[in-house]
């Protein structure tokens, strides 16, 4: 990441490429760790991140108030250590230069979310020198895949709620 923030200096205020390469460097780490739908990435919002609970020494908890299955399981919730935070902090005064009207934190060059964000992924895959080519899904389902064969019951139940996923959907399949 330290890396990639470099590049971020380095580029022009609107280019994109810069830009989603760190989005699909990001999105790998957070879907590989938390299994969560792209879609919690995607609509989670500048003033979440900026508002996340937490301090250095603890972490810090990213409540993303909009997503699919928000009726069913409320809020979906990142932890994101002090490093990790930096990683997001660092995003959010590179993006002043480039997106300042657009609220979501992965965010296109207009209003909207970033709505690619399994091309920046894949992209991101790859350049680390992995195998194949998974869709956000492959990732989401490894991760419960690991938490039901892992876990006893109790602990499977919470990473399936923290995930926002149904144990009995990883029971079944």
């Amino acid at each position: 990441m330290p890396e990639l923030h470099k590049d971020m200096r380095k580029a022009p205020a609107r280019d994109p490429r810069t830009r989603y390469r760190f989005f699909g460097y990001l999105a790998a780490y957070l879907l590989c760790i938390y299994g969560h739908r792209s879609g919690v990435l995607t609509k989670i919002k500048v003033k979440e991140v900026k508002d996340a609970l937490g301090d250095e020494r603890a972490g810090y908890l990213v409540n993303v108030m909009e997503h699919k299955t928000v009726r069913k399981f409320g809020m979906a919730q990142i932890y994101l250590t002090s490093e990790e935070y930096g990683w997001c902090t660092e995003w959010l005064r590179f993006r002043q230069r480039a997106v300042p009207t657009n609220h979501y934190f992965f965010s296109a060059l207009g209003r909207g979310e970033a709505k690619d964000l399994v091309k920046y992924f894949r992209k991101a895959w790859k350049e680390m020198g992995l195998r194949g080519s998974p869709t956000l899904m492959d990732i989401r389902s490894a991760v419960a895949t690991y938490n039901f064969e892992s876990n006893d019951s109790e602990v499977r139940q919470h990473v399936a709620t923290f995930m926002c996923r149904d144990v009995r959907t990883q029971e079944r399949f």
